[in-house]
C-alpha cells in the first residue's frame, strides 16, 4: 500500500461511510456496472470491489457524501483550483480529451503560459465523477466560468459518466436561472477517432480482424480498408495493428511515440511504462514524481494501442526495461485492449525478442485503480529484477 492509501486509510479505492450513509439507493440506481446493493441483513449499503470499475458516478450521485473515494474527491479538486487565479475552470474527460497538448489544440491556445494563465485545467478519467457542489462553488463562490469536456454519451467509457453530468448541468442550469445568476456553464462533448490514411492500406484485414466495435472493414474492389467513425471508439488498437501505418490515431499518433521515447531514452530511463490511462489515475497524476526514479510514464489510451515497434526501440536505444500496463479483461473499457496486448503484442514481441536475449526486459502487468498500491508494487518488482539483470 502506497504513502497515500496508508494515509487514507482503506484497502480499496471506494468505500461506504455507513454512519453517514441514509440508504437511499440512489448509487445502487445511478451504478452502471451494478456493483452496489443494499443488504437486507446488515442494512446497509455495500460495494462489489469485483463488480467496480471506479467510475465514481455514485459518489457524485450521493445526496449524503457518504461514498469515500480516493481519486479526485471534491476536497482535493476544490484545494488545486485555489492555487489558480485563472478565470475558467475546464475540466476534461481523458476519452475525450487525451493531453494537455490536445486539450491547448481544442481551447485555441498556442502555448503552456497562455493555458494555464487563463484557464485551470483537469484531464479526468470520467468528468461524471464531478459533484454539483464543484460547479456551484466554481460559479457562485469564485465567479469563474466551468468548460466541461465530456466524451459523447453513446462512446462514454463507464457507460453512464456523461449521460450523469449531463443531468447535473441541466439540473444547475435551472436552479441558476431561477435564482438570477448566469449560468457559466459549457459544455464541449466529443470522442477520440482514428486517422486513416488509404493510400498506405495493404489491404490485410488486421484491422478488420482486431476492432473490437466492427468499424474497420475491408471493401472491394481494391481491397482497402474503410472505417466507419459513427462506431469508432478512438482505442487505436487498428493502428497498433497495421503493419503499413495506414491508420494513427489522434493524440497517439505512431511518429509522435517514437519521438517521444527517443527523447525519453536521451535522458538515461531505466524503466518505460506504457499505462492504459483506465487502468491506473494516481500515477498519471504524478509523472514528474516518477522521472525522478528513473520511470518514465506514457499514457495510452488502451494497452491494445501499444506497438511492438515502439517497445523495441525503447530497449533497441538503451532503456532497461518496458512495462506495459493494462486493465484485467473483464474490465477494459473498450472491449477487447487487454486481450489484443496479452495475446498479439506481447506474442509478436516475444518472438523477437526471445531471438535477441531480451524477453525478460519486457512485462505486462493487469491491475485496476480500485486496488491501492498494486500498480506501485508492480513497478518496483520489475524495477529491482531490471537492476538485477543489469547487474550480472
Amino acid at each position: 500500500m502506497d504513502a497515500v492509501a496508508s494515509l487514507w486509510g482503506y484497502e480499496y479505492g471506494i468505500e461506504v461511510n455507513s454512519d453517514i450513509c441514509a440508504t437511499c439507493r440512489m448509487c445502487e440506481k445511478a451504478c452502471p456496472f451494478n456493483a452496489i446493493s443494499y443488504n437486507e441483513k446488515t442494512e446497509r449499503m455495500e460495494v462489489d470491489i469485483e463488480r467496480c470499475q471506479m467510475c465514481a458516478v455514485c459518489y457524485s450521485t450521493c445526496p449524503a457524501s457518504a461514498i469515500q473515494y480516493l481519486y479526485y474527491d471534491l476536497a482535493s479538486i476544490e484545494n488545486s483550483i485555489e492555487l489558480s487565479s485563472a478565470p475558467m475552470i475546464v475540466v476534461a474527460c481523458r476519452g475525450n480529451v487525451p493531453s494537455e497538448e490536445n486539450l491547448m489544440r481544442r481551447l485555441g491556445v498556442r502555448s503552456e503560459e497562455e493555458l494555464h494563465s487563463n484557464y485551470f485545467t483537469m484531464l479526468l478519467p470520467c468528468v461524471g465523477r464531478l459533484r454539483a457542489e464543484f460547479i456551484i462553488d466554481a460559479v457562485v463562490s469564485r465567479g469563474r466560468k466551468v468548460v466541461l469536456m465530456p466524451c459523447e454519451e453513446d462512446f462514454c467509457r463507464f457507460v453512464r459518466g456523461s449521460e450523469a453530468l449531463m443531468k447535473k448541468v441541466q439540473m444547475l442550469r435551472r436552479i441558476f436561472s431561477e435564482l438570477g445568476i448566469s449560468p457559466e456553464i459549457e459544455v464541449r462533448r466529443g470522442v477520440l477517432k482514428v486517422e486513416f490514411k488509404p493510400y498506405r492500406c495493404l489491404g490485410c484485414a488486421e484491422c478488420q480482424a482486431f476492432c473490437p466495435t466492427g468499424a474497420a472493414r475491408v471493401i472491394h474492389p481494391g481491397p482497402v480498408a474503410d472505417f466507419d467513425m459513427d462506431i469508432c471508439k478512438g482505442c487505436g488498437i487498428c493502428a497498433a495493428v497495421c503493419p503499413a501505418h495506414a491508420v494513427d490515431l489522434k493524440g497517439w499518433e505512431f511518429d509522435k511515440i517514437s519521438a517521444k521515447i527517443h527523447e525519453i531514452s536521451e535522458k538515461k530511463v531505466k524503466l518505460l511504462v506504457f499505462c492504459c490511462q483506465w487502468c491506473e489515475f494516481g500515477a498519471l497524476d504524478r509523472i514528474a514524481e516518477r522521472r525522478e526514479e528513473g520511470i518514465e510514464i506514457i499514457p495510452m489510451p488502451c494497452s491494445g494501442r501499444v506497438d511492438p515497434l515502439h517497445v523495441i526501440q525503447a530497449l533497441y536505444e538503451g532503456i532497461k526495461g518496458v512495462m506495459i500496463i493494462a486493465c484485467p479483461e473483464e474490465e477494459c473499457k473498450l472491449d477487447e485492449g487487454s486481450k489484443t496486448a496479452l495475446y498479439f503484442t506481447m506474442e509478436r514481441l516475444n518472438e523477437t525478442l526471445s531471438q535477441l536475449n531480451l524477453e525478460k526486459r519486457v512485462r505486462i502487468c493487469f491491475t485496476s485503480p480500485k486496488y491501492i498500491g498494486r500498480f506501485d508494487e508492480e513497478l518496483q518488482k520489475f524495477l529491482k529484477d531490471i537492476e538485477e539483470m543489469s547487474a550480472t
